[in-house]
């Protein structure tokens, strides 16, 4: 009995970052007012929108909306919503979340509590337009992610509690106390590749991450991937954010393995965009990239040291997860 009033009574703040996406917004917060979870707060974190988003949300009496002073910087945006979140634990999670659990918050509440050395609990989902999913977030290898293969959202019953190496910042559950243990996100990266970073750093200072599959939520994004002119935009922020995640937090040797294998992969698969689209830059942003990683080594070098000389666990055990099938 005392556990259970204890999960009642504990406040939750449920934290959405938005920029430009009020198709969005008209479907993605109703729901949150209909969660069942009665102490939870709704925070909105706007990157300077120009389309309705503002005066949509403030058409809500009970959103607190905040206007981040920097434009488009989603990392630095992250950031200042978790320390305006006065709760004790967090929702966060992206414009184009649509929850099908009314008891969402309770359940993962209920598994934060059981769970040993937990740092966050993310929930998997399905693009909204397709049948299957490899949303049951990412595992690590040498090439740095695994491919995994589609699977329909019913079998991701039997993943649940799964340790993943790093989820999506998408959505996903944490106490708000333990964020500062793992050095918020690095605002360094203004957009791209903030999930694995910071995930990685997590396994690094002895915490866990899951995986709840218990029910599947929505993911209603439209796809971009036709757009040449965001998705080399992208491409290009992918590839630096990861080679400075991968330069930074692995250990020495996968460093170097990781750094080599993880280069060939996306040369070959920048070949293969070009060819795809029938454009030549995604094959330039693969040289953009490099450009851009060297003429920031040594900032990366030393956030390097400053991550190797705090971690607790030695060796990189986010690489010995397993795909769950």
């Amino acid at each position: 009995m005392k556990f259970m009033n204890r999960i009642e009574n504990s406040t939750i703040s449920i934290v959405m970052i938005n920029y430009n996406w009020i198709n969005y917004l008209k479907r993605t917060i109703p729901v949150l007012f209909e969660l069942n979870y009665k102490n939870k707060e709704i925070i909105i974190v706007d990157n300077w929108s120009t389309d309705w988003s503002i005066d949509f949300i403030k058409s809500f009496e009970n959103i607190k909306l905040i206007q981040s002073p920097r434009l488009r910087e989603k990392n630095y945006a992250c950031n200042l919503w978790v320390k305006n979140a006065s709760w004790e634990y967090i929702f966060l999670c992206d414009n184009d979340l649509l929850i099908t659990e009314l008891s969402l918050l309770d359940n993962l509440k209920k598994l934060y509590e059981k769970q040993k050395n937990t740092w966050i609990i993310w929930i998997s989902f399905v693009n909204e337009w397709e049948l299957k999913t490899k949303w049951y977030w990412n595992y690590l290898w040498y090439y740095y992610t695994k491919e995994k293969k589609s699977v329909n959202t019913n079998e991701l019953l039997n993943y649940n509690l799964n340790e993943i190496s790093f989820p999506s910042w998408i959505w996903f559950f944490i106490k708000k106390d333990l964020w500062n243990n793992i050095w918020w996100f690095d605002d360094f990266l203004k957009f791209w590749w903030d999930d694995s970073d910071i995930w990685i750093k997590s396994w690094l200072f002895w915490y866990k991450n899951y995986l709840y599959t218990k029910s599947v939520q929505i993911h209603i994004w439209m796809p971009e991937r036709k757009d040449n002119n965001k998705f080399n935009i992208k491409f290009k922020e992918m590839f630096f954010a990861d080679m400075y995640t991968i330069t930074k937090n692995f250990w020495k040797l996968n460093m170097f393995i990781t750094i080599l294998m993880y280069s060939f992969y996306y040369f070959l698969r920048s070949i293969k965009q070009s060819i795809f689209r029938f454009n030549i830059w995604p094959f330039l942003a693969f040289f953009k990239w490099y450009i851009l990683y060297i003429k920031n080594i040594k900032y990366n070098l030393k956030k390097r040291k400053e991550i190797q000389d705090k971690r607790i666990i030695k060796k990189d055990i986010f690489l010995n997860i397993k795909i769950p099938y």
